[in-house]
This record gives C-alpha cells, structure tokens and sequence, in this order.
C-alpha cells in the first residue's frame, strides 16, 4: 500500500526530538515500512520541500496560520485554510503515486476540510474536551472540540488508542470508533543511551521521576499538593521533571506551582527540560519509580516506557493508564487528583523491597505484551485493507 500520514505537528529538521501524537507517526510508519508498504509523512512548516526523517519521507508544505486572538480565527478559519493546502499536496501526491490511504492525527481540528477523494482514517490523537479540560477556557475548549468532531464526519475508519477516548468520541459524534493499542516500540539498547544528564544532575540521588508534557492535565498539580509532606518526610529525596512546560489558562505554569509548594524544600525539585530519548531513558531507568498522576489522557506511550525500563510506575484510574497498569501486579493506581493516595503510594514504593520490586518490574514486562509492535502493526494493517474495501464499495454503490 502506498500510505500517506497527515499531520499538523512533526519534526523540521532531521535531529528534532519527537514527542507524543508526532512520534507515534514515525514509529507507525517505519512499522508499515518494515512490512513492506511506501510511507509519507505530511506535515506543515515553513516552506515547501520533501526531505527525509530518519528513514521516513516527509513532505512539508508552507503554511502560516493567520495571527488573531479571535477564537472562530484560531480554531476553525485556520485549520480550514490548513485542510485546504493538505487537500492540494495530496491531490499533487496523487498524480504521482496512487494513494491507497490516508491516516489523519485526530488533534485540533485536522481534517476538517478533508475532502474523502480517497480511503481515509482517523486516529483520536487529542480530543480537547476530555484531555486539555484544564489547559483552555471552557469557550475554547467548545470550539476546539466542535471542529475536531465535525473533522470526524468526512473519514472512512475513526480509531483511538485508549478504551476511554474512544468511548467518549463514539458518543459525541455517534459513529463508531475503534480501539487500535499504540504499538511499543524501544528506540535504542541501553549500550547506545548518553548519560550524561543523570551523571552531571542526578548521579548518587534518589528521586521520583516525572515526564513529559508538564501541565495540569497531566497531574502536576496532584504532585504539588503532596510534595511538601513527600519531601519533609524523605529528606534525602529528590523529585525530577523532565519535559516541556505547558501553560494553562491565564498562564498557569504547573512547574512553578510544585516549587512555591515545596517551600523551603524546592531545592529538591530538579527540572531537566526537555530531553532526547538517549538521555531520558537512563533517568527513567535509575529512578525510585515513575510518578503519572493524570487526569485523563490517551494511552501514552511515555507509561509503557516506564514500565519497561523502571517497572514502578503510579499512574491514574478511568485515565487510560489504567488499561495499561494493573494495581499492585504491574504498577500502582490511585483515584484522580488525589493526593493523599499519591502521597501514601510515593511512600509504599520507598519502602518497598527489592524483591517486591523485581516482582513488579517483571509483572510490568509481562504486560507489554499486550502492546508487541509487530503484532498491532498487522493489526492495523488489516484495519487498513477493511477500510479500503469498504470504500471502493461505497464508490461502486454510488
């Protein structure tokens, strides 16, 4: 199949780190490129060009959004002006190279314009009501969330990764949406990880880990609430961020938030920034235990690399987290923003043994299984060829 994957957010140089909903997309497609099908990658930037990612061929398209705080301006008018430079590209790929499918990112509104000429899916990257509640006004949250369910109206096949978005989206837009797990995939051996950031901020410390988007909807607040308590009472602790900070409505900046609630502890609270994945992944390694505390998210891959390479992971229940985690076997759950199970299980990993922990870890491992690359890859794949059929049929009914 020649498959071509549409996207408002990748990478624009080839040593960009990628993160979330864009790395799921170069992993999907070195995945299909491996079994044996032609992968693009379509995406806006700067200036037009077709360059290479890692492997992947990467067609960029020159788009500039119009600059306007008017909400119908930032959420509707430009992703329409987006979706009409997308249709353009595909049409010029087209000519070239029959297209057998496209796979939109369900994120902000993609596709909204996206005029069916050709077999099409929807992957539920974001669906702003549920997993940005806490990072934008009720107001836009509405309109963000109006454009990404009328974006759902012009594709083939909707697909989500977790059980939970994919409940709430088949709801709101009264389709049906399915679940296709995000395949796990380790970039690199541990011989080929840097590290150099653990040797130079953490080496000889012992801290609880959290990364990845640093913002309310992740949680962080949760960790605010408790790190005081966490830190008075383990003075020889420390907590680390790494990742980008988010900022909410009126500027809220979660990191910030943890810092003034540490008090005169905050000089335990470590911020890396944000990290390649060489370097993250022995932070996460050589942590005391991953702390995920999220009000809702979407099945993120960023859990099931803690579970592999820490194997202590508290996460969140009715989050998704809790598709991946199994309380007490493969990792640790607590009840959304609540910081007092946080705060006791934060303690009950400190104090656990190692061989509780080995016992965990390798429980953890077990449940990776359930996410084996190759696996969800034909999985996928064959979601594709449904889809493919179901739409020359439709053709041929019309």
């Amino acid at each position: 199949m020649n498959i071509v994957y549409v996207t408002g957010l990748f990478a624009q140089k080839n040593e960009d780190i990628l993160g979330g909903m864009p790395r799921y997309i170069y992993k999907i497609g070195v995945l299909m490129q491996e079994r044996g099908h032609n992968i693009n990658i379509l995406t806006t930037g700067h200036k037009d060009r077709v360059w290479n990612y890692q492997g992947i061929e990467v067609h960029t398209i020159c788009y500039t959004p119009i600059c306007s705080e008017n909400r119908f301006v930032k959420y509707i008018l430009n992703p329409m002006k987006r979706d009409i430079s997308f249709n353009n590209a595909l049409k010029s790929m087209n000519q070239i190279r029959k297209i057998d499918l496209v796979q939109y990112a369900g994120w902000f509104g993609v596709g909204i314009l996206y005029n069916r000429k050709m077999p099409s899916v929807l992957r539920i990257s974001t669906y702003s009501r549920v997993q940005l509640s806490t990072e934008y006004s009720k107001q836009e949250l509405d309109i963000m969330s109006w454009s990404e369910r009328m974006a759902a109206r012009n594709f083939d096949g909707i697909f989500a990764p977790s059980k939970v978005t994919a409940q709430v989206f088949s709801v709101d837009v009264n389709r049906k949406v399915s679940v296709i797990r995000t395949p796990f995939v380790i970039d690199l051996s541990e011989d080929e990880e840097d590290q150099s950031v653990w040797e130079r901020k953490l080496e000889e410390k012992k801290y609880f880990l959290f990364f990845g988007r640093i913002s309310k909807d992740k949680g962080v607040v949760t960790i605010a609430k408790c790190i005081y308590k966490f830190l008075q009472k383990y003075p020889d602790c420390y907590f680390v961020f790494a990742g980008n900070v988010a900022y909410g409505i009126n500027g809220f900046n979660s990191l910030k938030l943890v810092k003034r609630m540490a008090k005169e502890y905050n000089d335990r609270i470590i911020y890396l920034g944000q990290l390649e994945h060489k370097q993250l992944y022995p932070i996460i390694r050589k942590s005391i235990g991953v702390v995920m505390p999220s009000i809702m998210d979407n099945l993120p891959n960023s859990c099931l690399e803690a579970l592999y390479l820490n194997g202590i992971v508290i996460g969140t229940r009715k989050s998704s987290l809790d598709e991946i985690i199994r309380n007490q076997i493969s990792g640790l759950l607590i009840e959304i923003d609540n910081e007092r199970q946080l705060l006791t299980c934060m303690s009950n990993v400190m104090e656990m043994k190692e061989d509780e922990r080995k016992r965990m870890k390798e429980n953890a491992i077990k449940e990776l299984e359930r996410f084996e690359a190759k696996r969800l890859a034909k999985q996928l794949e064959k979601y594709y060829e449904e889809i493919i059929i179901a739409f020359r049929k439709s053709k041929r009914i019309l």
